[in-house]
């Protein structure tokens, strides 16, 4: 198992802010192989977050380079019939796909060479977009073997399965949703190679971060952590803060995260007055955050995600996890998977979404049952410990790859 040496596709990962979610895994995975990750379309500044150890590469290749075309032009004299497989192997059911498959070729030819140079064992590519499509390409090139991990949009997005699955030596999704948004006959026909595997968190012990809101009066410090942006629901829990004010609760709100609706829950949390009670405070690190949530600073993790049709929903955010796995007690929507991770009533409490007045119930639930709480903080750490614990997942995706 030692030193096997793993091609790492991401999306963009080690650059912007994206991915966070994938560093858990890296790092697993660095213990028993060599990485060299390889962002597909690199985007934003280099993170400062990086894992570093000797089995750990990281590489700036850019989408597209003069470089790329020069040894493309090259490759085609020499290896013309097998450029034809390539573009054949590119084609899907709409032009803009094909395009968006088209233009991973020379980034693929590019890192072909880099492959055999390395003596790279296996591909493995995040995302079953582009990622995917870059790790078929270069197994075509080399024959060396690439797995997949899917999560929910780039399952909606269903560009070229066909050849993506049949390719594959496994499919990994993160949740049993994932599957269900599955075209019928990619599920009937790759169902063998189709594993669900769920993303993990680091968990170590089980803290004792909401035992004070055992023991406040009407004050409480909720969190959510989300991007910004319309599928994550932040306006309800806003109108829900404002109506448990009415109601002569004082509570706060920290909201961590920034996206495309920023200047509009601005807008509202001052429409409804406020602003004393609900911060926005941006982009955090993650060790930070994490130090927010073992130090006790909320009483209550609510994530009110929303349905917005279409495939459009939640996976299993992380951050409900990890909320999770510190004992804070959580709120979210029965909504995408998030049910496969909250029990209602018995790891958290689930809410119907778009609906304010569901989840001041929900939080007024918690801060008048005590014994809900106890009960909530330990059944949550044990099944996050259990089934989302990411030694034992990474463990399990290994396996397929060794």
């Amino acid at each position: 198992m030692e030193n096997k040496k793993i091609l790492f596709i991401t999306s963009s990962y080690p650059f912007g802010k994206g991915e966070s979610f994938i560093i858990p895994e890296i790092e697993e995975f660095s213990k028993f192989c060599k990485l060299a990750v390889v962002p597909t379309h690199p985007r934003g500044e280099k993170r400062s977050d990086l894992l570093q150890n000797h089995n750990i590469e990281h590489f700036n290749l850019s989408l597209l380079k003069l470089n790329y075309i020069q040894k493309t032009i090259l490759f085609s004299i020499f290896n013309p019939k097998l450029l034809v497989k390539l573009i054949e192997h590119c084609k899907s059911d709409s032009l803009s796909r094909s395009l968006r498959n088209l233009i991973l070729i020379p980034k693929s030819i590019y890192i072909a060479d880099m492959v055999k140079s390395f003596d790279i064992q296996f591909i493995y590519a995040h995302w079953l977009s582009a990622p995917t499509q870059l790790a078929l390409l270069v197994h075509l090139l080399t024959s060396v073997e690439y797995g997949i991990t899917g999560h929910r949009w780039d399952v909606i997005d269903r560009n070229n399965f066909d050849l993506k699955f049949r390719y594959a030596k496994f499919i990994r999704l993160i949740s049993k949703k994932s599957i269900s948004l599955l075209p019928n006959n990619i599920q009937k026909k790759y169902m063998e190679k189709i594993h669900v595997i769920y993303m993990g968190i680091d968990i170590k012990k089980l803290h004792n971060a909401s035992e004070s809101l055992l023991n406040r009066d009407k004050e409480i410090k909720i969190l959510c952590i989300a991007n910004l942006i319309p599928v994550k629901g932040h306006k309800y829990l806003i109108d829900a803060i404002s109506g448990l004010h009415k109601k002569g609760y004082k509570v706060y709100l920290d909201l961590i995260g920034n996206g495309e609706l920023e200047s509009e829950i601005k807008n509202q949390i001052q429409l409804l007055k406020l602003n004393k009670y609900i911060k926005l405070l941006g982009i955090l690190p993650h060790s930070k955050v994490n130090e927010k949530l073992a130090n006790g600073d909320y009483d209550i993790y609510c994530q009110p995600s929303l349905d917005l049709g279409n495939g459009l929903h939640e996976g299993i955010p992380v951050s409900l996890m990890e909320a999770m796995s510190y004992g804070i007690p959580c709120i979210s929507t029965n909504t995408g998977s998030i049910p496969e991770l909250i029990d209602n009533g018995k790891t958290g409490l689930l809410v119907r979404d778009k609906d304010p007045i569901a989840l001041t119930e929900a939080i007024e639930r918690f801060m008048n049952n005590p014994e809900l709480i106890k009960q909530v903080r330990e059944n949550a750490f044990y099944k996050v410990f259990k089934i989302f614990n990411k030694n034992a997942n990474s463990q399990k995706i290994l396996r397929y790859i060794i």
